[in-house]
């Protein structure tokens, strides 16, 4: 892949006034007391004014793809690199989304993963999330994860039967269509299924080059999900787990001067418990690591910085005397 990016800092439209709030490329314009639904420049303009850099998780149903995102967001506003600032904008059903989110991870309950309605036309949940760091040099970090369902997801790959489209639903395409939009996607594929999940990503990568070529040098990060579970021969070495099983994806990918990254990923300890009859799994200790990396990630694919930096000459003058 070549180094150029077309979805880096400082691209796209910059905002004119007051950003717009919700779920700006999907609202309804009030038109002589009724609502009609905004053609597709007004729903671009929308997106492109929030001056955002939207997160893409994309994944098959049940790859953990909400279990990240909470994470991330309980990582960032728990940790002591920064404070993450909940957007005003938020529509009332992302608010309710980051709350559970957040204390799915504290209660250390699962989430139930996102429902699709026949057809896939509701439109991904825009979480707009504005992290900053405590270090006053480093800039703030502006972003909006996208949430939405694996069904939707998965219609990007053709089938042999009537349940695959082969195409992504439309409120979906407007993320990818929309000119000078910034986007970064992280990709989930957990070790129990990598061979199909290899195929899915496989087929939405295809789906979005065929789309356009800008998202041969977009910014991705592939992360192995449910990596406690594993027990396999490449429990030390992700990358060769990749290379082995989800050869196709290594190639495209992670191969030797790519631009993009990868990582196991695990929320921490499970432990099996009884509940009313049945038996649940329950997070009794919460590893950060992982989201700590992927938080990294982000942070220097949309800042072009470091959170975490080597320490000055002063700095290390100041440490090593107790200053």
């Amino acid at each position: 892949m070549q180094t150029e990016n077309p979805f880096s800092p400082g691209q796209g439209t910059k905002p004119q006034g007051q950003e717009p709030s919700g779920i700006g490329a999907f609202e309804a314009v009030p038109l002589n007391g009724q609502e009609r639904v905004k053609t597709a420049k007004e729903q671009y303009e929308s997106l492109a004014n929030k001056n955002t850099n939207f997160i893409f998780f994309f994944g098959k149903p049940a790859a953990g793809k909400t279990h990240l995102m909470a994470s991330l967001i309980h990582y960032m506003k728990t940790c002591d690199l920064g404070d993450l600032i909940i957007s005003k904008n938020n529509q009332r059903d992302a608010h309710l989304l980051i709350q559970d989110m957040y204390e799915s991870i504290q209660t250390g309950t699962f989430l139930n993963r996102t429902a699709s309605q026949i057809g896939g036309t509701e439109p991904p949940t825009e979480i707009d999330l504005i992290f900053k760091p405590k270090d006053g040099r480093l800039p703030p970090m502006k972003f909006t994860f996208l949430e939405m369902s694996g069904e939707n997801l998965e219609m990007v790959q053709v089938r042999n039967t009537n349940q695959q489209s082969g195409k992504l639903p439309d409120t979906i395409e407007t993320y990818l269509n929309c000119p000078g939009l910034r986007l970064s996607f992280l990709l989930l594929g957990s070790h129990e299924e990598a061979k199909r999940d290899a195929q899915v990503i496989d087929s939405f990568l295809d789906y979005l080059v065929e789309k356009d070529a800008k998202f041969d040098r977009a910014r991705y990060l592939l992360a192995i999900t449910k990596w406690d579970t594993y027990t396999g021969a490449y429990k030390k070495d992700v990358e060769e787990f990749v290379d082995v099983f989800m050869p196709q994806i290594y190639q495209r990918l992670i191969k030797e001067g790519s631009i993009n990254a990868l990582t196991n990923y695990s929320l921490g300890s499970f432990q099996k418990v009884q509940s009313g009859g049945a038996v649940a799994e329950v997070l009794v200790k919460v590893d950060t690591t992982k989201a700590a990396v992927v938080t990294e990630w982000l942070y220097h694919n949309i800042t072009g910085k470091s959170l975490i930096h080597a320490p000055s000459l002063v700095e290390r003058f100041k440490m090593f005397f107790g200053i």
